[in-house]
């Protein structure tokens, strides 16, 4: 076969500048298809397919408690150095927990974000320090020495890049601290991002109480994931047996670092990948069908090509060819699309994957785009290009088609209009549940009235406030100035706040009860707050009554741990012992309020005990403020009465409730819009590409349609067979877009809310919207085809 020269390509060039609306079109709908697949696929590469950003990142591993029904609980000090000495799969492992000290001495004191790691927690990443050293395990000891890791952004900012960092000190909480290291520019912790200070846990190993550590380890040269969790399996085992009173029930799992950090985002980028594949098939199936009808156009021109020496698989190669041309643009141009839209799907991602993560079109995506480009112009240049070099030269230019082959191209373009309503179909069901499931969220009620609530954080330096009595005379004060501020209706504290990450877990004794756990124990979720957290959160009581702070042995329950504990009967008079507490250290319930959605509007409630701040102080609390308008004009008073009462009080975090309730709603939201959008581009390229082939097919049956109507048909019954024809095709296409909806829609349950992946409602409404969609397709053709005149087509002819 003759290949290809430059001036075959040359001309192919000129042909497309001559037909610029089809070049036009062409382009612009690849570019739209492939760059949106190029700036998913830039984000699903570095999310899930490369490494994390670590030395030997596939030897980095997650160690994680686990308890009947929950398989990815914390641990306490005691279990994780058990663990750290009995594993010999995992040569080392660290724990760390999140804080947020409070900065002074830069000017107004902030509260910074910080974590608190065991000694080994920069040695298991193999984290290197810009300055200094990282934390020893001589300083990781109880009443050890207070020092300090920062930040390079810290160092920056803060300390002014002084190259003498390594002599000075921070304060935190009110305590000073030796800075013995910087990190490098960049460096993040996924479960930790935007970390400013770490400081060392320097807790006793004997600690078997509350589970507040989550553990990282490195696995030993040679070791596997699987045997990794196998020993720790068996450790587990053996701790539950040797220490029942605290460990029946628990074991320890491993899996891989990366797969922890994605676990919450890998389905939801998944199907944003699969949503933009549709459109690239849809763009696809369409282009397909204009080259076919491009080529049809060409026929003669190919003819004359044969009969000069051309041969045939030279002419399928130039229809092909210029299909890649065609889409090597489109994906050029489709680099400068995903330049710009990686940009806005980088803001949809959690901030621990977002660190690592960033957004740009480096060079692997750039050949990632480009093959993409080849393989679809290859793809959809295919089927024009045999159909172009089968014809007959000879029989082309005699005006026959003895072989049927317009009827077979005929056949082609209505298998493509098919395959074009089924994916659209698909991708808009898609769309069609995440909205359904969306509304849902939305009308969920998360047991609070957020609206006109204002939060922020405070911690009370522990060198200022010593112990519970002065803990308490602060919060008390404040409690009484915000109360006083104009346009404060309610004001509350609590520890704990819904939706904000902040929540803490215990055991509870019920009083002549034992629960179904083998300590006999009851699980719950706990806040500690003020008597005016209720009202300030609009949290009502359903039975007796919330603590008014006089009592500081009353507590509150919710419905939740009524219906799971108390089996739906009276609750108020029972007693509870929390945390390790013995019997005869009794809390008596004096109430119970309605369910709070602790975790997220879309998680179920759990039980949950709200324990009185009065008994137990708290250092680090959030203010809550519910104000008559507009809740953001009381941050300033708020501060002002802060301030006015320690200077050295960080204060930070302010901002109204109501937007913690969108963080908490955002995933699903992202993930709907963008769907949406996807689904809205492949029914709108669907459309074109059905109402461009049956405009054609009705052109080229002008002559039948003009006899027709000469021997006595109407125009109405010329109108209806074009109609027939649209509709018969999609619905075919419907149809076969249910079995493919059916057939993946079930992969979505876990990203759906309270939404079944076949609902019938959902699959109804899409398949008729789709139906009459391709009506109005199909109607100007139609339309257009019953109003042919015979008369002036008879004398064309």
């Amino acid at each position: 076969m003759k290949p290809i020269s430059w001036l075959d390509l040359r001309h192919l060039l000129r042909g497309l500048w001559h037909t610029p609306v089809f070049t036009v079109v062409t382009l612009l709908t690849l570019a739209l298809a492939i760059g949106a697949n190029t700036a998913v696929f830039s984000l699903v590469d570095q999310a899930l397919l490369r490494p994390l950003p670590y030395t030997d990142a596939h030897r980095l591993v997650a160690v994680w408690a686990s308890v009947p029904g929950r398989d990815k609980e914390f641990t306490n000090p005691a279990n994780f150095a058990d663990w750290c000495e009995q594993s010999g799969s995992i040569e080392d492992m660290a724990a760390y927990t999140g804080a947020r000290p409070a900065l002074t001495g830069f000017g107004e004191a902030r509260q910074l974000f910080g974590g608190v790691v065991t000694h080994s927690f920069f040695d298991v990443l193999q984290a290197r320090m810009q300055k200094g050293r990282g934390f020893a395990a001589a300083e990781d000891v109880p009443n050890g020495p207070d020092v300090a890791v920062i930040s390079h952004l810290l160092w920056q900012h803060e300390l002014e890049g002084d190259p003498r960092v390594l002599e000075r000190t921070i304060t935190l909480n009110g305590v000073p601290y030796s800075i013995i290291g910087v990190l490098p520019q960049g460096f993040s912790f996924p479960f930790m991002p935007n970390r400013d200070v770490w400081t060392l846990l320097q807790s006793a190993a004997d600690g078997r109480g509350q589970a507040f550590l989550r553990v990282i380890g490195r696995l030993a040269p040679g070791a596997s994931v699987e045997r990794a969790a196998a020993d720790m399996a068996t450790i587990g085992a053996r701790l539950a047996e040797e220490y029942p009173d605290t460990n029946r029930g628990t074991s320890a799992w491993v899996q891989p670092l990366q797969d922890a950090v994605v676990d919450g985002v890998r389905l939801r980028l998944l199907v944003l990948w699969a949503a933009v594949g549709f459109v690239l098939l849809i763009a696809c199936v369409n282009i397909a069908n204009l080259l076919l009808v491009r080529s049809a156009g060409r026929a003669r021109e190919l003819a004359i090509r044969g009969t000069l020496g051309a041969q045939r698989g030279g002419l399928a190669a130039l229809v092909v060819m210029e299909s890649v041309v065609l889409s090597l643009g489109g994906a050029l141009l489709g680099l400068v699309i995903a330049k710009l839209a990686v940009h806005v799907l980088h803001g949809q991602l959690p901030a621990g994957i977002a660190d690592y993560v960033a957004a740009r079109i480096d060079l692997r995506v750039f050949f990632a785009a480009l093959l993409a480009g080849l393989v679809t112009g290859i793809g959809f240049g295919l089927v024009p290009g045999l159909r172009a070099g089968s014809a007959d030269p000879a029989d082309v230019l005699r005006g026959g088609d003895k072989s049927g082959r317009a009827h077979l191209t005929s056949r082609a373009r209505n298998v493509l209009v098919v395959a074009n309503f089924a994916l659209a179909l698909a991708l808009t069901l898609g769309a069609g549940l995440f909205a359904k499931s969306m509304l849902k969220l939305e009308a969920v009620d998360p047991g609070f009235r957020a609206q006109g609530v204002l939060t922020a954080t405070l911690t009370l330096p522990e060198a200022a406030y010593e112990n519970a009595d002065a803990l308490r005379a602060f919060q008390d004060t404040l409690h009484e100035r915000l109360t006083g501020l104009p346009g404060v209706q309610a004001a509350g504290f609590t520890h704990t706040l819904p939706l904000g990450d902040t929540n803490t877990d215990t055991s509870v004794l019920i009083e002549g009860r034992r629960t179904a756990r083998q300590d006999g124990r009851a699980h719950v979720w706990y806040s500690i707050v003020t008597p005016g957290y209720f009202d300030t959160m609009d949290i009502r009581a359903v039975h007796g009554q919330v603590f008014d702070g006089q009592n500081q042995s009353d507590v509150v329950v919710n419905e939740a741990f009524v219906r799971e504990y108390l089996q739906g009967g009276r609750a108020v008079g029972v007693r509870v012992t929390p945390g390790a507490g013995e019997e005869g250290d009794w809390l008596t319930i004096v109430g119970v309020v309605e369910d709070v959605r602790f975790f997220g509007v879309d998680q179920r409630e759990t039980p949950a005990a709200y324990l009185p701040m009065q008994r137990f102080p708290q250092r680090r609390i959030f203010v809550t403020l519910r104000s008559a308008g507009n809740p953001n004009l009381l941050a300033g008073p708020l501060r002002g009465a802060v301030a006015s009462l320690d200077p050295n009080v960080a204060l930070d975090d302010v901002q109204p409730m109501s937007a913690l309730v969108d963080a908490s709603l955002q995933p699903a939201r992202s993930t709907t819009q963008l769907v949406g959008t996807f689904a809205g581009a492949a029914l709108l390229i669907a459309v074109i590409g059905v109402y461009g082939t049956l405009s054609y097919s009705a052109a080229q049956r002008r002559r039948e349609f003009g006899v027709r109507m000469a021997v006595g048909a109407s125009g109405g019954s010329v109108l209806g067979l074009v109609l027939r024809q649209g509709m018969r095709l999609a619905f075919i296409g419907v149809l076969l877009g249910l079995l493919i909806a059916a057939a993946f829609s079930r992969g979505l349950g876990a990203l759906l809310y309270d939404v079944d992946p076949l609902d019938p409602l959902v699959f109804a409404g899409v398949a008729g919207l789709l139906l009459i969609v391709a009506l109005a397709a199909t109607a100007f053709p139609a339309w257009r085809a019953g109003r042919t005149q015979p008369m002036r087509v008879l004398r064309e002819e």
